[in-house]
Protein backbone atom coordinates (compact mmCIF):
# COMPACT_ATOMS: atom_id res chain seq x y z
CA UNK A 1 0.00 0.00 0.00
CA UNK A 2 1.60 3.06 -1.18
CA UNK A 3 1.72 6.13 0.83
CA UNK A 4 2.16 10.09 0.02
CA UNK A 5 5.53 10.07 0.85
CA UNK A 6 6.19 7.10 -1.49
CA UNK A 7 4.53 9.00 -4.39
CA UNK A 8 7.16 12.18 -3.07
CA UNK A 9 9.85 9.59 -3.18
CA UNK A 10 9.50 8.19 -6.91
CA UNK A 11 8.60 11.80 -8.17
CA UNK A 12 12.20 13.27 -6.82
CA UNK A 13 13.76 10.30 -8.18
CA UNK A 14 12.30 10.90 -11.58
CA UNK A 15 12.66 14.52 -11.43
CA UNK A 16 16.32 14.10 -10.70
CA UNK A 17 16.81 11.42 -13.16
CA UNK A 18 15.39 13.90 -16.27
CA UNK A 19 17.11 16.87 -14.70
CA UNK A 20 20.64 14.76 -15.00
CA UNK A 21 19.73 14.04 -18.22
CA UNK A 22 18.31 17.28 -19.14
CA UNK A 23 22.31 18.45 -18.11
CA UNK A 24 24.17 15.55 -19.88
CA UNK A 25 22.06 17.00 -22.65
CA UNK A 26 23.16 20.45 -22.16
CA UNK A 27 26.43 19.61 -22.14
CA UNK A 28 26.40 18.08 -25.71
CA UNK A 29 24.55 20.71 -27.23
CA UNK A 30 27.40 22.97 -26.16
CA UNK A 31 30.08 20.23 -26.82
CA UNK A 32 29.38 19.89 -30.29
CA UNK A 33 27.81 23.38 -30.92
CA UNK A 34 31.25 24.49 -30.66
CA UNK A 35 32.98 21.64 -32.48
CA UNK A 36 30.59 22.53 -35.21
CA UNK A 37 30.94 26.48 -35.38
CA UNK A 38 35.16 25.83 -34.77
CA UNK A 39 34.75 23.38 -38.11
CA UNK A 40 32.98 25.34 -39.93
CA UNK A 41 34.03 28.28 -39.31
CA UNK A 42 35.56 29.24 -43.06
CA UNK A 43 32.36 27.58 -45.01
CA UNK A 44 30.33 30.40 -42.48
CA UNK A 45 33.09 33.48 -43.08
CA UNK A 46 32.44 32.36 -47.08
CA UNK A 47 28.66 32.42 -47.31
CA UNK A 48 28.80 35.96 -45.30
CA UNK A 49 31.07 37.28 -48.01
CA UNK A 50 28.80 36.08 -51.02
CA UNK A 51 25.24 36.99 -49.75
CA UNK A 52 27.22 40.26 -48.98
CA UNK A 53 28.44 40.41 -52.10
CA UNK A 54 25.29 39.41 -53.98
CA UNK A 55 22.88 42.18 -53.04
CA UNK A 56 25.17 44.31 -50.63
CA UNK A 57 21.92 43.62 -47.79
CA UNK A 58 21.55 42.14 -44.21
CA UNK A 59 23.70 39.03 -44.03
CA UNK A 60 21.72 37.04 -41.10
CA UNK A 61 17.75 36.89 -40.59
CA UNK A 62 16.26 36.71 -37.73
CA UNK A 63 12.68 35.54 -36.89
CA UNK A 64 10.33 34.93 -33.62
CA UNK A 65 9.74 31.55 -32.78
CA UNK A 66 7.60 29.74 -30.30
CA UNK A 67 9.96 27.93 -27.67
CA UNK A 68 9.91 26.40 -24.47
CA UNK A 69 6.32 27.31 -22.12
CA UNK A 70 5.21 28.77 -25.27
CA UNK A 71 8.10 31.40 -24.59
CA UNK A 72 8.98 33.05 -27.79
CA UNK A 73 12.25 33.95 -28.64
CA UNK A 74 14.41 35.18 -31.36
CA UNK A 75 16.66 32.51 -34.07
CA UNK A 76 19.02 33.42 -36.55
CA UNK A 77 19.93 32.17 -39.55
CA UNK A 78 21.63 33.29 -42.96
CA UNK A 79 19.31 35.07 -45.02
CA UNK A 80 18.61 33.35 -47.73
CA UNK A 81 15.81 35.80 -49.38
CA UNK A 82 15.21 38.68 -50.81
CA UNK A 83 15.44 41.84 -48.52
CA UNK A 84 11.87 42.57 -47.70
CA UNK A 85 11.24 39.15 -49.07
CA UNK A 86 7.85 38.94 -46.05
CA UNK A 87 6.26 42.57 -46.73
CA UNK A 88 2.90 40.87 -47.10
CA UNK A 89 3.03 38.72 -44.31
CA UNK A 90 4.92 35.51 -42.80
CA UNK A 91 4.73 32.65 -45.50
CA UNK A 92 6.12 29.67 -46.17
CA UNK A 93 8.97 29.72 -49.28
CA UNK A 94 7.41 27.26 -52.37
CA UNK A 95 9.50 25.50 -55.17
CA UNK A 96 11.30 28.02 -57.39
CA UNK A 97 10.30 31.12 -54.56
CA UNK A 98 11.08 34.12 -56.62
CA UNK A 99 12.24 35.82 -52.92
CA UNK A 100 15.02 33.37 -52.68
CA UNK A 101 18.59 34.74 -54.05
CA UNK A 102 21.12 33.10 -55.78
CA UNK A 103 23.15 32.22 -53.02
CA UNK A 104 19.78 31.78 -51.20
CA UNK A 105 19.51 28.62 -53.18
CA UNK A 106 22.59 26.82 -52.68
CA UNK A 107 22.90 28.04 -48.72
CA UNK A 108 18.73 26.47 -48.37
CA UNK A 109 19.96 23.32 -50.53
CA UNK A 110 23.23 22.45 -48.29
CA UNK A 111 21.25 23.70 -45.33
CA UNK A 112 24.07 26.12 -44.70
CA UNK A 113 21.29 29.05 -44.12
CA UNK A 114 21.10 26.85 -40.09
CA UNK A 115 24.63 26.93 -38.90
CA UNK A 116 24.22 30.38 -37.59
CA UNK A 117 21.58 28.55 -35.12
CA UNK A 118 24.61 27.16 -33.41
CA UNK A 119 24.79 30.30 -31.69
CA UNK A 120 21.20 29.81 -30.51
CA UNK A 121 22.36 26.85 -28.99
CA UNK A 122 25.20 27.67 -27.18
CA UNK A 123 23.21 30.52 -25.46
CA UNK A 124 20.17 27.84 -24.36
CA UNK A 125 17.11 29.29 -26.25
CA UNK A 126 17.14 25.74 -28.60
CA UNK A 127 19.15 22.27 -28.72
CA UNK A 128 20.66 20.63 -31.26
CA UNK A 129 17.70 17.45 -31.32
CA UNK A 130 14.36 18.28 -30.38
CA UNK A 131 11.01 19.64 -31.91
CA UNK A 132 11.60 22.73 -34.69
CA UNK A 133 10.44 25.49 -33.21
CA UNK A 134 7.45 27.48 -35.37
CA UNK A 135 6.62 30.82 -36.14
CA UNK A 136 3.69 31.82 -33.91
CA UNK A 137 1.54 33.33 -37.08
CA UNK A 138 2.05 29.50 -38.93
CA UNK A 139 1.56 28.04 -35.43
CA UNK A 140 -1.47 29.54 -35.22
CA UNK A 141 -2.53 28.12 -39.04
CA UNK A 142 -1.30 24.64 -38.10
CA UNK A 143 -2.99 24.33 -34.64
CA UNK A 144 -6.63 24.15 -36.36
CA UNK A 145 -4.99 21.07 -38.49
CA UNK A 146 -2.66 19.10 -36.09
CA UNK A 147 -4.25 17.55 -32.88
CA UNK A 148 -1.74 17.96 -29.60
CA UNK A 149 0.77 20.41 -31.38
CA UNK A 150 1.08 22.70 -28.49
CA UNK A 151 2.51 19.78 -26.18
CA UNK A 152 5.86 20.53 -28.63
CA UNK A 153 6.27 23.45 -26.18
CA UNK A 154 7.13 20.98 -23.23
CA UNK A 155 10.78 20.70 -24.71
CA UNK A 156 13.15 23.06 -25.99
CA UNK A 157 12.92 23.36 -29.16
CA UNK A 158 15.85 22.22 -31.33
CA UNK A 159 17.63 22.85 -34.69
CA UNK A 160 16.69 19.18 -36.11
CA UNK A 161 13.51 17.72 -34.98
Amino acid sequence: EFMESDFRTINKIFNTQKNYQHRIKRLGDIFVSSFLIICSSPILLLVVLLIFLEDRGPVLYSQIRNGFNGNKFKIVKFRSMHVNAEKNGAQWAENCDPRITKIGKIIRTTIIEELPQLFCVLNGKISLIDPSPERPEIEGKLIKHIPYLKFRENVIPGISG
